[in-house]
C-alpha cells in the first residue's frame, strides 16, 4: 500500500532519495516522470495510486471526475469498480491538461462515461479563477507529519496572496476506510477471483489474503458500505454549498522506505489503522470527485510533499486552473533530481 515492490522486478526506489519509495500503486510511472525518463505517464487512481506517487515524487497528478476518461472492459467485464479512474501523471499542470484533451468524453464501450465537456483543458488554463471560496482542512483528524504540516500551510498562502478567501477547517471528517475497503474488496473479488486458482502464485500473499477476505461480505455489509457512502457524500455536498474549493494535503508523510511497511507511527503518534497513512486521497474515489496534487514544497529532508486541490463533480476544469495558478506562484519545475549515470 503506497508503494511499489513486486515479484518480477523488485524494490522501485524515488529519484529523490533512493533508499526511499516513489510512492505507489503507480510508483513507477512517478519515479520515470520525476527522473526525467518520460514526459508523461498514465496511472489508475483506485485509493490514491495518481496522487499518491506525484505526491512522493515533486510531480503533478489528477484523477478526474468519474466519467471523464472512459475505462475499457477488462478480463471480458465491465469496470466494476467504480471509483478507480485513469489520469496522467506529469512535471506540470500544462502537460496534464494536453493528455486530458486528447482522452476525455463518452465512448460506447463505457457506458458510464460522460460527453465531452465541450472545452479544451489546455486553453482553459489561461482563465485563471477569481475571488474563489476556499477550504483548507488541514488532517481530517489525522496526525500529520509537522514539517509537511508546515510545508502545506504555507502552500496554502499561495491563494490568499491570488486574491481568494480561505477558511481553515476543524469540523470531523466521516469516517469512510472500512466502507472502502469493503466495496473495493468486494468488487476486484468479483472481477479477479476466477483467476486465483489457476495463477495464485503470480499474485501477492497480502493481496489474495485482503481479496478473499471479501468472500465473506454479506449483502447487508455491502449495503452499510453504501450507506456510509452516502453520509460522505452529504459532508462534502455541504462543503461544495459553501466553498469553491477544498485544500488538503496529500499525504500526511514524506516518503518512506522504499521497501516499505509504510509507516505505524506519525510524529509520535501510533496509527491505530494503515489506512491512516493515506487519510486524504481514497476519500474522493469513494465519492467521485476531481482531486489532484501539486507540490507544496519540501520536508526538512529535502523530499517533495503534495497539496491536494478537490472541486465539485465535473469540475475538473476548475481542479486544472487553480492547480496552474499555483504551478506560477510557486513553479517547480525548475527543480528536479539530478539525473543518474
Amino acid at each position: 500500500m503506497a508503494f511499489t515492490h513486486n515479484l518480477l522486478y523488485g524494490v522501485t526506489r524515488n529519484p529523490w532519495n533512493l533508499e526511499r519509495t516513489p510512492g505507489g500503486s503507480s510508483g513507477g510511472s512517478s519515479a520515470a516522470i520525476a527522473s526525467g525518463m518520460v514526459a508523461l505517464a498514465t496511472a489508475s487512481d483506485w485509493g490514491g495510486s495518481i496522487r499518491v506517487p506525484a505526491c512522493y515524487t515533486g510531480c503533478f497528478g489528477i484523477k478526474p471526475t468519474q466519467g471523464l476518461i472512459p475505462a475499457y472492459p477488462r478480463l471480458g467485464m465491465t469496470q466494476w469498480v467504480d471509483f478507480a479512474m485513469a489520469g496522467p501523471i506529469t512535471r506540470t499542470v500544462r502537460d496534464a491538461a494536453i493528455y486530458l484533451d486528447a482522452v476525455v468524453g463518452y465512448h460506447p464501450a463505457d457506458a458510464s462515461s460522460l460527453r465531452h465537456p465541450g472545452f479544451s483543458f489546455r486553453e482553459t488554463l489561461q482563465r485563471l479563477p477569481e475571488r474563489l471560496r476556499i477550504a483548507f482542512h488541514p488532517d481530517f483528524g489525522h496526525p500529520v507529519q509537522s514539517d509537511v504540516r508546515k510545508a502545506v500551510t504555507a502552500a496554502v498562502e499561495a491563494f490568499k496572496e491570488l486574491g481568494h478567501s480561505v477558511a481553515v477547517l476543524e469540523e470531523p471528517v466521516i469516517e469512510t476506510s472500512d466502507a472502502w475497503r469493503t466495496i473495493g474488496s468486494f468488487q476486484t473479488l468479483g472481477n479477479l477471483g476466477a483467476f486465483f486458482e489457476k495463477d495464485r502464485e503470480q499474485y501477492g500473499r497480502s493481496f489474495i489474503s485482503g481479496v478473499e477476505s471479501a468472500s465473506k461480505t454479506t449483502a447487508r455489509d455491502y449495503g452499510d458500505a453504501y450507506r456510509v457512502r452516502t453520509r460522505f457524500n452529504e459532508w462534502i455536498r455541504g462543503i461544495f454549498e459553501r466553498f469553491d474549493l477544498l485544500l488538503t494535503p496529500t499525504m500526511p508523510t514524506e516518503a518512506f522506505n522504499a521497501a516499505g511497511p509504510p509507516p505505524r507511527e506519525i510524529d509520535g503518534r501510533v496509527l491505530r489503522d494503515p489506512m491512516e497513512a493515506l487519510p486524504f486521497t481514497y476519500p474522493f474515489n469513494f465519492s467521485g470527485h476531481p482531486a489532484a496534487t501539486v507540490r507544496a514544497g519540501k520536508t526538512a529532508s529535502g523530499l517533495p510533499c503534495g497539496l491536494q486541490i478537490v472541486a465539485e463533480r465535473h469540475r475538473d476544469d476548475l481542479v486544472m486552473r487553480a492547480a496552474h495558478a499555483f504551478e506560477r506562484a510557486r513553479p517547480w519545475n525548475d527543480d528536479w533530481p539530478p539525473i543518474r549515470s
